[in-house]
Order: C-alpha cells, then sequence, then structure tokens
C-alpha cells in the first residue's frame, strides 16, 4: 500500500484451500515523504535459504527487511538494516542472479537519468551471506529507460538484463562468471518509425514459441499494441 506505507503479505499454510493474510507496517522506516516504487523478494543467506524483502522508495533508497521470524501464523516480524542508496528518482527494481554465485543480486534503473545500477550482493570469507553487503556498478542506458526484465539471452548459468526504452529501442546487457557486463551490449529497435509521443512500458519475458528460449513482449501504446520480440539463435 503505497498510502500507508504497508507490505502486505499472504502465507501459504499448505491447506490447500488458500493463504492467510496479515500486514507489516513499515512507515516507521519511510519518509513520509516518498513513495513505495517497487518491491521483490530475493535470496540473500544460502544459510537460511529464506528470501529477504526489499523496498525501492521514491527517493533513492533501497530498504531491506532480512531474516524473517514467524512466530505463527498471524505474527510474522523482520529485521530491517539501514537504506542503501541507488539511483534518485528509481523507477523499478527487480533481482536476478546476475554473476555466477548462488544468491541473487538486483538492478535499478531510473528513467530520468538514463542509468542502470547493478547491485552485485558479496560475501566474506565465511560464505556467510550479509544482507547489507553490496558492490555496485552504474551502466549508461539510452535516453529515458522506462523498463527493466531479467532473462537468459545466450543460454549460461546467469541472467542477463534487457532494457526497453520510450522509444521502443531495446538493450541486452550480457552477465559474466565476474559479474561484469559486456559493454559492447546489443541495442535494438521495434517500430522505429513511431513518432515517440507516448512511451512504451512493461516489458516482460516468457517462453511464447516453446524453443525453450526467453522472448520479449511490451506494451506500445503509441500503436496501442502488444510488441513481441522471440528469441532467434545466432552464433556470433
Amino acid at each position: 500500500d503505497v498510502a500507508f506505507k504497508i507490505a502486505n503479505l499472504w502465507l501459504n499454510i499448505g491447506d490447500g484451500r488458500g493463504f492467510v493474510e496479515f500486514g507489516t507496517l513499515v512507515t516507521d522506516k519511510i519518509n513520509i515523504k516518498t513513495e513505495i516504487i517497487g518491491m521483490v523478494m530475493a535470496l540473500f543467506n544460502r544459510v537460511e535459504g529464506t528470501e529477504d524483502f526489499v523496498l525501492l522508495t521514491s527517493d533513492g533508497k533501497m530498504r531491506i527487511l532480512y531474516s524473517p521470524k514467524f512466530d505463527s501464523v498471524w505474527k510474522g516480524k523482520y529485521t530491517f538494516v539501514n537504506p542503501h542508496n541507488t539511483i534518485p528518482i528509481s523507477t523499478e527494481i527487480i533481482k536476478g542472479r546476475f554473476n555466477d554465485d548462488a544468491v541473487d543480486d538486483l538492478a535499478v534503473i531510473s528513467s530520468n537519468s538514463s542509468i542502470l545500477h547493478i547491485l552485485y550482493h558479496m560475501k566474506d570469507v565465511s560464505y556467510t551471506m550479509l544482507a547489507t553487503n553490496f558492490l555496485s556498478m552504474f551502466y549508461f542506458t539510452r535516453s529515458y529507460p522506462t523498463s527493466i526484465a531479467r532473462l537468459n539471452f545466450n543460454d549460461d548459468q546467469m541472467d542477463d538484463i534487457a532494457v526497453l526504452h520510450c522509444d521502443r529501442m531495446i538493450t541486452i546487457f550480457v552477465s559474466t562468471e565476474y559479474g561484469i557486463f559486456d559493454r559492447n551490449y546489443l541495442s535494438f529497435g521495434v517500430n522505429a518509425n513511431g513518432s515517440n509521443r507516448t512511451c512504451s512500458h512493461s516489458l516482460k519475458v516468457a517462453d511464447l514459441n516453446q524453443d525453450d528460449e526467453d522472448d520479449l513482449i511490451f506494451i506500445d501504446t503509441e500503436s496501442n499494441a502488444v510488441r513481441v520480440v522471440l528469441n532467434a539463435f545466432c552464433d556470433d
């Protein structure tokens, strides 16, 4: 709930009939003048095996609620950590495994700054995962990115990132085993002859033609159309 800064959770209690709802109030951890832009559940602790709750807010901060403790179905508690700074006026967040370790990383875009911010979750020498430890990398996108999605572009074990821009251009950032994205990234346009009076948005990933490859789909508001981009085999 953006207005009241409440995160509503539904627990699957395994009865085969539905979910049990309860709310986690986070108002006291978020500035009253900011809004919740997005949220993801991400695995940062390989030992505990439980996902942490990541909130992205309009002031360019990322707040993590980690180590959930459920005393009963009706009572849950998270531990808060200090917020992490990301891109000012952030607009979207996703999770993915953008290097070759076993835990999740985060990616954030801002339509205003044309920047992709990757937050690689780091581990210490004892292989204990710490929810407060990230390595930040920044990459320039094309002008005015509107949406971001995780995909497997080159059939390896790591996730790649697709960024959709206002002008229907899609940029692919390819990950490597070291977590550094290929700077010679691929960009291609869809219906590039449009006038860009309105922005395309809502980039999603799905295997649309059942060939075990990730395809892309997004909304083209100028043409009132749903655009589909199929992943084609290429050996170069």
